[in-house]
């Protein structure tokens, strides 16, 4: 399939989506400029040190871009490390890139499945990577997005296979020690400030209170940065916003700490203003908290 003018582009900066009259100003992914690759083009040329994001996610009704993002792809000599060259393998020479670090490589994948962004870690025999998916974007170097035909669906066996794995792997990490139950303890009624001092000096770390920090954590966890820039007219937002107040509890350690950083979220941001003043209503956050605290998600 021939990506463009199919694909969404934008001005990037350090890996940063930013708005070409603010170029100091970095945005979330529902604020951009959105523009047409030969645009975004000219844009590059006028803003200093820009480069070209392409948004992931659907890129036309039922059709997904999405990428693998690997990391220290390269040895000494330039050539490509063992486990990159086997992956590689799975993949033809036109559907992937160096990226701009010159040590990295992106490899893009056309599907119908809506997949969700994932992290493969030692796993064996597997080259550690990061998926990519929806509501994200990647700095692009030589991608050919005009003339390159990329194959719909030739990768999700592949693709199948590793996130079975992942999810067997998980499933084995949970019953060796008992983080579902240690998950459940820590949503047992609201966490006040000194229980959560403790709970940080148990977990080896401090509680996370804004946004800069959440998304410098968030660019690690394969579902964070997802949760927090969620268009909400896309999402049952009830359930969501317990999904969101489930994983901001984790970083955060105090469900009250958890809904005032909820609310910096592009998620919140994005709300109406009728499901915003639900989101605020006491009766609604406490309903929410207790559903959290059964452990059901």
């Amino acid at each position: 399939m021939y990506l463009y003018p199919y694909k969404i582009f934008a001005l990037s900066k350090n890996k940063r989506l930013l708005n070409r009259e603010e170029p100091w100003k970095t945005l979330g992914i529902y604020d951009v400029c959105k523009m047409d690759y030969v645009s975004a083009q000219k844009a590059k040329e006028e803003v200093t040190g820009s480069c070209i994001s392409v948004l992931l996610g659907e890129i036309k009704k039922g059709t997904y871009l999405n990428v693998l993002d690997l990391d220290d792809c390269f040895l000494e000599d330039g050539s490509i490390e063992p486990q990159t060259r086997d992956l590689l393998d799975c993949f033809e020479d036109y559907e992937w890139e160096v990226s701009t670090s010159g040590t990295g490589i992106h490899i893009y994948v056309l599907t119908s499945k809506k997949y969700s962004t994932f992290i493969v870690k030692d796993l064996s025999g597997c080259k550690s990577f990061e998926f990519y998916a929806d509501k994200r974007h990647i700095v692009t170097t030589t991608f050919d997005f005009k003339n390159n035909n990329l194959k719909l669906n030739a990768h999700n066996d592949l693709l199948d296979s590793i996130i079975e794995e992942i999810e067997e792997k998980k499933n084995e990490e949970l019953k060796q020690n008992g983080l579902k139950r240690d998950i459940i303890e820590q949503f047992e009624g609201v966490i006040d400030n000194d229980e959560s001092k403790a709970r940080g000096v148990l977990l080896g770390r401090k509680p996370v209170t804004d946004m800069f920090t959440l998304r410098g954590c968030g660019y690690k966890d394969s579902k964070l940065i997802e949760i927090i820039d969620t268009e909400p007219d896309t999402v049952d937002q009830s359930a969501h916003d317990c999904k969101l107040i489930a994983k901001l509890m984790y970083y955060t350690l105090s469900i009250d700490s958890a809904w005032d950083l909820a609310k910096k979220t592009n998620y919140y941001q994005h709300k109406d203003e009728r499901h915003k003043k639900k989101f605020d209503n006491p009766t609604y956050r406490q309903r929410t908290n207790d559903y959290i605290a059964k452990g059901r998600y």
